[in-house]
């Protein structure tokens, strides 16, 4: 049981990275949904009213949170697995890095609405 929480502690970040990672998240998931909600905006506008419209951001947002705060336990989980420590948490130039950033910005463009 030691060994195990040996094993936690030397993988998992400290705070500020994850809220620097957090971030990072958050502009990816957020700005996605913003650039797709203007684009459909014009459209709105003809059959929706302001309360409408206003509800369906409110929905988009608290569904992103929840989206940023999977990708980020996505991320956690990774560095807990893949073999590196938690100084290379933040190296975004590290080869394993890479790794593990690059399918889940592919999954965010396929899975976009407007391609589903």
């Amino acid at each position: 049981m030691q060994a195990l929480k040996r094993y936690i502690v030397a993988h998992f970040p400290d705070q500020n990275s994850i809220i620097t990672v957090y971030a990072v998240c958050v502009v990816f998931v957020y700005s996605w949904t913003l650039v797709v909600s203007f684009w459909k905006i014009p459209s709105w506008l003809y059959y929706l009213g302001l309360g409408d419209i206003l509800s369906i951001y409110a929905y988009s947002m608290s569904v992103n949170f929840i989206e940023s705060a999977i990708l980020l336990g996505t991320v956690l989980g990774l560095s807990m697995f893949l073999p590196f420590s938690r100084r290379d948490f933040l190296n975004w130039s590290h080869p394993k890095a890479d790794v593990s950033l690059f399918p889940i910005s592919v999954v965010k463009v396929l899975c976009s609405p407007t391609n589903c």
